[in-house]
């Protein structure tokens, strides 16, 4: 693989906006009838003849809005044509996260069409991926609808590869999409333990990282996805962050427990920060760069520098709050020696051993006892419970 593959969709990967409120009740103005009725109908010249100022404050008496209509449709001209009257590319993202008086989206509606798969695409390319998600008033994703209302595998198939939908997102009553399906759609089972598989799930954790879309990514990982397995180009993804330079991702997946020290499964056999200096992404390179080092000895880096932030993600991925350097040193003798008190607690609650010696016969607190600042040596000392 020479380069990062371009992204499947156009989409901004920005987080979602607030989900707007709906209020109680809707009424609909007679000269807005004739355009939610085109709508409904896919009725493409009935939608431009009829379209209103702000077409997103139409609602019909349920409350849905114009995009539900057309996805309930199954209309992908005029779901093309909602997205491209709109102003601005907020405007557009903010339309897919309408809801209707149960809290449904567009996507919600999209989902037990006939129409799914392109339904979701345009949903995706004029908005974002996380509307896939987003739970309505009993907490069912879309993905819930698919199975409640289509009893579709293609319908289920078209929100877990093009939208990256949660398989483990509960409604609720506690019910995964899955688990509703064993209980009323057969059809839907199959699909649903596929993409519970670790193959599938590597490859969806992939693409999330491909897109920039943090959110599915790291629904992915609490879903069980492989952190750094190899996907059919084999590349891990923490190579598509690093392609990409998308810095958000990388540190999410770093985070999330991905290894940076994994090279590609391909000819070029890569870190994951050499593909990011190839790619000219110098700032993602230097990080995925210093987490190539073993935990352990970025966490006594991190203890050293006081970087709380980099602590925290250190012990994340495993490091052992023990572990000494070739002299001895622990993470709590760096942290109690330049006065990281916050630290210091951190690596207490966490296990580290207050009265290991370093090779000088040294321990944490004989180290902070050496500083200037008696305010911040009683706080050690409280930290260390002595």
């Amino acid at each position: 693989m020479q380069s990062a593959q371009p992204p499947l969709f156009a989409a901004a990967a920005t987080p979602p906006p607030p989900l707007p409120d709906r209020g109680g009740t809707f009424e609909v103005a007679p000269m807005d009838a004739d355009f939610l009725d085109a709508c409904l109908a896919g009725d493409e010249g009935g939608v431009r003849a009829n379209l209103p100022k702000h077409v997103a404050n139409v609602r019909d008496e349920s409350g849905a809005s114009a995009f539900h209509l057309a996805c309930r449709a199954g209309s992908t001209d005029v779901l093309e044509f909602l997205f491209k009257s709109m102003r601005s590319a907020s405007e557009r993202t903010a339309a897919a996260y309408l809801r209707d008086s149960a809290g449904n989206t567009p996507f919600h509606e999209a989902a037990s069409s006939s129409e799914t798969s392109k339904l979701v695409d345009i949903l995706i390319k004029y908005a974002n991926a996380y509307a896939a998600d987003v739970q309505n008033d009993k907490k069912e994703t879309p993905l819930h609808a698919a199975v409640r209302a289509s009893n579709s595998a293609a319908n289920c198939d078209a929100l877990i590869e093009r939208a990256l939908a949660d398989i483990a997102a509960e409604d609720d009553e506690g019910y995964t999409a899955l688990a509703r399906a064993k209980e009323s759609a057969p059809k839907c089972v199959d699909s649903l333990e596929k993409a519970a598989k670790p193959a599938a799930l590597t490859k969806r954790l992939c693409l999330a990282a491909q897109l920039g879309f943090v959110q599915a990514a790291l629904a992915l990982v609490k879903a069980g996805a492989p952190k750094s397995a190899h996907d059919a180009n084999g590349w891990t993804p923490l190579h598509y962050a690093a392609a990409t330079g998308d810095k958000d991702m990388v540190k999410a997946l770093l985070r999330a427990g991905c290894d940076a020290a994994v090279k590609s499964n391909d000819d070029k056999a890569q870190t994951p920060a050499a593909l990011a200096e190839e790619e000219e992404n110098e700032d993602v390179a230097e990080m995925l760069s210093a987490a190539s080092v073993p935990p352990s000895e970025r966490l006594r880096s991190a203890c050293e520098s006081g970087d709380a932030e980099a602590v925290e993600a250190s012990l994340e991925a495993g490091a052992d709050v023990n572990v000494a350097d070739g002299e001895g040193w622990t993470a709590l003798h760096f942290a109690a020696s330049e006065g990281h008190a916050s630290i210091v607690k951190t690596l207490v609650d966490r296990g580290a051993d207050v009265s290991k010696e370093n090779e000088d016969g040294e321990t944490p607190k004989m180290l902070a006892e050496e500083l200037d600042d008696e305010t911040i040596v009683q706080e050690i000392m409280s930290a260390l419970n002595v």
